[in-house]
């Protein structure tokens, strides 16, 4: 028989009491960590921290942080700025001048070629060491050599043009304007080259005779197809006669020189005759900046790294030349002793652009705001 007596319900178990044990030191810190007492501020003893402390004081935490940094980055830029005034940079300059004459150095490597094709008069070489042409009447190669002083050939007229330089040679380019007469002197280094005759045109030549000992005693004829070339000694020179006239002006377009000129006339004995003629064309000017005038008879000195080139000459009553390149040092002036510095500096460059200055005034504009807000 089953048993319908009700069941009596489970008796809860007592709860558990809170252990009593002493806590850890690490679970005190924990559960009750210790309250910090307000210490003594350390005054500041550096100049840094006094300034940063002053500062806060009056502008607030913030803003006299931003201050004092600013502030410093704008001392930092002033004195960077004055050191970049005595910091010369290399600058693409442009000289035009008028010249009664042009002394300049061929580069060691490079092609340097002077003179677009043109058709002259009264063409003179002298220190000739070898020259060649063929006469018209018989067809006969003359091979001339040196024996004497002077050795020089005279031609009637040629067309002269792409005359090639020897490498470190020296050059001088002189005008004659009553005579109409271009002079071309090569110092230090032999000169090959060829001119092309007008036909039937005259060469006479003096000091010089053929391998049989054989001389010139008249002027002979040249064929205009054949080529008159010449190999001179280490003071050659070619002058040429030339008309004011289109089409008969010696002219000379990119030819490769040396960075370093200085445009004093190579025959005076005094060294420092200046070539500079009176022109309003004469400028100089530096990555399209017009630095300086130079006046009659100053003197003037260009160097750099390079490169360089006679960008344009035109032979006329003087020497119209434009020079072209990479220069760190422009002296001018009356005298050697009285020259002065027209290179740019850094700071010529930072005070043409904008943009550099806006970045170097920002330090000085965010510190002066952060002084006005805190202030308010």
């Amino acid at each position: 028989m089953a048993d319908n007596r009700p069941k009596p319900s489970p008796v809860a178990a007592p709860p558990t009491l809170p252990s009593l044990a002493p806590l850890k030191a690490r679970e005190q810190n924990t559960l009750y960590p210790r309250p910090k007492l307000p210490g003594r501020p350390r005054p500041p003893t550096g100049l840094l921290e006094k300034l940063f402390a002053a500062s806060r004081s009056r502008f607030g935490e913030v803003n006299g942080d931003i201050v004092v940094t600013c502030g410093a980055l704008s001392v930092v830029i002033a004195l960077s700025l004055t050191a970049t005034t005595l910091i010369r940079t290399t600058s693409l300059a442009r000289i035009d001048l008028s010249l009664n004459e042009l002394t300049f150095t061929v580069p060691s490597m490079g092609d340097t070629r002077l003179f677009d094709p043109v058709d002259l008069t009264n063409i003179v070489l002298s220190d000739i060491a070898d020259v060649g042409f063929t006469v018209a009447t018989t067809g006969r190669v003359v091979q001339l050599h040196r024996f004497g002083d002077p050795a020089r050939c005279g031609l009637s007229a040629a067309r002269v043009g792409n005359l090639q330089l020897p490498p470190d040679s020296t050059v001088s380019l002189a005008v004659e304007p009553a005579a109409a007469t271009l002079t071309v002197k090569v110092r230090q280094k032999p000169w090959l080259e060829w001119v092309t005759p007008a036909d039937k045109a005259p060469i006479m030549c003096t000091g010089l005779a053929e391998n049989s000992g054989r001389t010139m005693t008249r002027p002979l004829p040249t064929v205009a197809e054949r080529r008159v070339s010449f190999v001179t000694g280490t003071n050659g020179s070619m002058s040429m006669h030339f008309e004011h006239a289109p089409g008969t002006i010696p002219t000379t377009h990119d030819a490769d020189i040396d960075p370093h000129v200085r445009l004093v006339r190579s025959s005076s004995a005094r060294n420092d005759e200046s070539t500079i003629l009176d022109s309003p064309q004469n400028v100089v000017s530096f990555d399209g900046r017009t630095t300086m005038h130079p006046r009659k008879g100053e003197l003037l000195e260009v160097s750099g790294p390079g490169p360089m080139m006679i960008r344009s000459l035109t032979v006329g009553s003087d020497l119209d030349v434009r020079l072209e390149g990479w220069v760190d040092s422009v002296l001018a002036g009356p005298t050697r002793e009285h020259l002065t510095q027209y290179a740019p500096t850094w700071f010529d460059r930072y005070r043409h652009s904008l943009l550099a200055i806006m970045i170097s005034l920002l330090p000085a504009i965010v510190g002066i705001a952060a002084a006005v807000a805190g202030r308010r």
